[in-house]
């Protein structure tokens, strides 16, 4: 059977998981399909995310541990996807293993799932399947590919522009190893503001974005973040707003 585990996990976290850049923290929920067996643990979770940007390699690993008294025996690895690699490796003969997968930053973009199944000896689980979460990023990305702004009383931040600046999101734009990267940050939101700084290495944009205390009205918040780069691959991006003013 599969069971559904939810994680709450800091967004700054998934960051440096994915880009290797910290930004403010926020909570996001993550859902990750697992397949729990009794006394078999993994660490430091059920399922294994790797991201990769274009053109580059990069690994994950999670490590299981066996709780039961008898040994555990990894018989083989059937990994069905062409996406990505997969090893397992023992650490501690019958006890730990450490399963790696391997990403190469190539093929279609965006994120896939996929289950890789370890054979074990154990009658009572004699295949574990662990679920692959992979990210192809394109030359050019961002993070998240999405602003979610709130939902809030309009109380809270009209008329006032230190409260409205604390409600503040950020979207990062990468272009990962390639300085001289310039953007232009643009909304069809009239309320919103967006303040754009470029990183020491020149290779991406922090851009913090929040409602204009000045103009916001009641209402859902439905547009789109319009960005030009000076790539002459990939010139535009577009990131979806949302987000909710209540009339109070």
């Amino acid at each position: 059977m599969m069971f559904t585990i939810y994680l709450i996990l800091r967004v700054s976290a998934v960051i440096v998981l994915l880009s290797g850049a910290v930004s403010r923290p926020l909570q996001a929920q993550i859902k990750i399909a697992a397949y729990p067996v009794e006394g078999i643990d993994y660490v430091p979770m059920p399922a294994v995310f790797v991201a990769a940007p274009r053109g580059t390699i990069k690994e994950a690993s999670i490590e299981l541990r066996n709780r039961k008294p008898e040994p555990l025996e990894i018989a083989g690895l059937e990994n069905p996807s062409k996406r990505f690699a997969a090893r397992i490796e023992p650490l501690e003969s019958g006890r730990r293993y450490r399963l790696t997968v391997t990403l190469k930053g190539e093929g279609p973009a965006g994120k896939q799932r996929d289950i890789v199944l370890l054979k074990t000896n154990l009658q009572s689980a004699p295949v574990l399947r662990i679920p692959v979460n992979t990210y192809v990023q394109e030359k050019i990305y961002t993070f998240p590919d999405s602003v979610f702004l709130g939902r809030f009383g309009i109380s809270e931040v009209r008329g006032n522009a230190q409260a409205a600046r604390k409600m503040a999101q950020i979207l990062m734009v990468y272009r990962k190893g390639l300085p001289g990267f310039e953007i232009k940050v643009t909304s069809d939101l009239p309320f919103l503001k967006i303040d754009s700084q470029r990183g020491p290495r020149g290779d991406q944009w922090e851009n913090w974005v929040w409602l204009d205390p000045d103009r916001i009205k009641p209402g859902e918040i439905k547009g789109t973040i319009f960005i030009e780069t000076n790539d002459p691959d990939i010139p535009k991006l577009s990131v979806p707003v949302a987000g909710s003013l209540l009339p109070k």
